[in-house]
């Protein structure tokens, strides 16, 4: 059995897939639950306009719910993003809805020239390698805050920069530079009770590999951290499967037996080896 805890649908402004039809491929494929994950994207909307996509959004989680109960499991969340440079906007969004989680990440950061730029847009082959240090030495940061100030229950794709960086432009690094805030990181979300989240949506193509990535992984297990959570991070549906049933095997491997949804800001444990 597993649980989807990180997918898109077309109600995200980058995603493709109605939630229905993202149903419907979670049951095919013997998924036990599904989350909805959608956006919260400050950069992009007015607080105002955040609130209406969360009021809309939420109601259309509560209609699958209704749907496909004894089918399903739905798991009603958004995916709060860059509350180190909106705080108040995203906090304010957070607490609008009863959700069963609230995800966070960093998908943005301010440019010299005070632009906020997404990671999809920066062009890291035309840094150099002091300036690509300093990019993630100021993306752990902000995670960092995030891990410590906001409201979330999931702390997604850790070293999300890196799917970029190394998996688009090809630009090794070494990740063992960035180990002191790292886990830094993790001994926050371990202390506030935030899950970790296994992101498999680089599984099986350039990096082929978790984020964050399996030493990250095991450094967390290793400090104590038990919340994990796995999701494909899938913005169509055809990407809803990839690497979960990998990851899960990753995880076992390395001595982990379970993982956890949520339900009403509650973690749930569930065994990673029930139904192999």
């Amino acid at each position: 059995m597993l649980y989807n805890m990180h997918a898109h649908s077309n109600l995200s402004h980058d995603a493709i897939s109605p939630p229905a039809v993202l149903c419907e491929m979670a049951i095919a494929l013997g998924l036990r639950g599904l989350i909805f994950s959608d956006h919260c994207d400050p950069h992009i909307h007015t607080t105002e306009e955040l609130l209406a996509d969360a009021d809309k959004n939420f109601s259309v989680y509560c209609e699958l719910e209704k749907k496909y109960e004894g089918e399903l499991e739905i798991i009603k969340s958004i995916e709060v993003g860059d509350a180190h440079l909106f705080f108040e906007a995203t906090e304010t969004v957070a607490g609008a809805k009863p959700y069963d989680a609230i995800l966070g990440s960093v998908h943005v950061m301010k440019r010299q020239d005070g632009e906020n730029i997404p990671h999809t847009q920066t062009d890291f082959g035309a840094m150099s390698e002091a300036e690509i240090h300093k990019y993630l030495t100021e993306y752990f940061d902000a995670l960092l805050f995030i891990a410590q100030k906001t409201t979330i229950d999931i702390l997604t794709h850790l070293d999300l920069p890196i799917r970029y960086i190394t998996g688009k432009y090809e630009i090794p690094i070494d990740i063992e530079r960035y180990m002191p805030r790292i886990t830094e990181i993790l001994r926050t979300i371990i202390n506030r009770n935030i899950a970790l989240e296994i992101n498999t949506s680089e599984i099986g193509k350039s990096l082929n590999a978790p984020l964050p990535s399996l030493n990250i992984i095991k450094l967390y297990y290793d400090m104590g951290g038990r919340l994990f959570t796995i999701g494909s991070d899938s913005h169509e549906v055809s990407t809803l499967e990839n690497g979960l049933f990998e990851a899960r095997d990753m995880l076992l491997s390395l001595g982990i037996e379970k993982a956890c949804y949520f339900k009403n800001r509650k973690p749930i444990f569930y065994s990673l080896s029930e139904e192999i």
